[in-house]
């Protein structure tokens, strides 16, 4: 996304500015498997945000992370609390810093909300530790806007050695784990040993452990009418010599849904620039919006990104944005635009101008004091 665009959004998750006062703490929680990850698997590492009982409109989070030992593969947006993201979640590895700044209009009272999913590839085993580095703040959504000062607890993370086995489910398992789906069931199944018991349970904390009462002696667990949702699948075995293993887990990923309700709008930045633009904000509340693909009249352009300049060709034609959640729904939305672009029809942007300068305002003072 461009200059223009970051400004945009933000705009409208930042409404007025003045000297900012401290507020009670709020807290950031990163959650972890209850299993040791082996070198080369992927783990997903939550991260949830609680904003002590005060309404909340927008964050900038960073986390610190040892690039040697985790690599980031990935950071989706699942089942977010923000519904705007004036950047994309961003890493840099030379550093060992992830970025997420995301906002929420007309804000929020945060309570173990999900912000984002990291997913991180193992290549070192030890205790390795992610935190929350100490410049993260949010904004209170009191018209200040105050800053909401934010304390979190490291996340120790503890990899294993690549030589020990995985227990592996079976192929009858169903969706498969750690892909989304648009199914509302889950079927699991794993190789049945002799003379061996099995606890399980299916939850929706990544942290959840099952319990050593035994639920059967068969390899397999069927769950259905589910909503949608991220699912913990946790198993442990005893064998004849009595003694419980180790927990295993699987993470199922359900959504049957297609992304909100969004509008198609024309908007001009700037009454002295002649060049218009096609805006629109798409949110997934389960999966996250991965995609939006622009059609003009029967042609498709291909995946883009909003505000977008509107094209003199364009003008008389319909065009339509179709969103994709990573669980491939979609929702379409189709706007005809007139063969000229006058100021009628137009979001009235100077009744927003002075937001579009203090939401600028507001990111370029976190910048600063970030790097003071």
């Amino acid at each position: 996304m461009d200059r223009l665009g970051r400004i945009i959004i933000v705009a409208v998750i930042a409404l007025t500015a003045s000297a900012s006062r401290a507020a009670e703490s709020g807290t950031v929680t990163l959650l972890g498997p209850v299993t040791s990850p082996r070198v080369g698997e992927e783990a997903a590492i939550e991260v949830r945000l609680t904003s002590a009982g005060q309404a909340i409109n927008a964050a900038e989070l960073k986390l610190r992370y040892p690039s040697a030992a985790l690599e980031v593969t990935r950071i989706a947006r699942e089942q977010s609390l923000f519904t705007l993201w004036p950047e994309a979640p961003a890493w840099d590895a030379s550093k060992g810093i992830i970025t997420l700044v995301g906002g929420k209009p007309g804000g929020t009272i945060a309570i173990n909300a999900a912000v984002a999913t990291i997913y991180v590839k193992v290549l070192a085993t030890g205790t390795h530790t992610v935190e929350l580095d100490p410049t993260s703040v949010a904004f209170l959504n009191d018209g200040a806007p105050s800053q909401l000062t934010l304390q979190s607890a490291p996340l120790r993370l503890v990899t294993s050695d690549p030589l020990l086995q995985p227990f592996q489910l079976g192929p009858a398992t169903t969706p498969t784990p750690g892909t989304w789906s648009t199914a509302r069931s889950i079927a699991v199944s794993w190789p049945r040993q002799a003379d061996t018991l099995y606890s399980y349970q299916l939850r929706t904390d990544i942290q959840s452990i099952a319990d050593d009462i035994p639920e059967t002696t068969d390899g397999t667990a069927t769950f259905e009418d589910l909503t949608d949702g991220i699912y913990y699948f946790t198993l442990r075995y005893k064998t004849s010599s009595g003694l419980w293993s180790p927990p295993f887990q699987w993470r199922f990923m359900l959504d049957a849904t297609p992304p909100e309700p969004f509008t198609l709008e024309v908007a001009q930045p700037d009454s002295k620039q002649l060049t218009k633009l096609l805006a629109w904000n798409a949110y997934d509340m389960t999966a996250g919006v991965v995609e939006s693909i622009l059609t003009i009249g029967r042609t498709r352009l291909g995946p883009v990104t909003s505000p977008l300049p509107i094209q003199s060709l364009w003008l008389g034609t319909t065009v339509t944005v179709t969103v994709v959640d990573a669980a491939g729904n979609t929702r379409t939305v189709g706007l005809t635009l007139g063969t000229t672009l006058g100021r009628s029809g137009l979001i009235p942007w100077l009744a927003v101008g002075a937001a579009v300068l203090v939401g600028a305002l507001a990111v370029a003072m976190i910048r600063a004091r970030q790097r003071a």
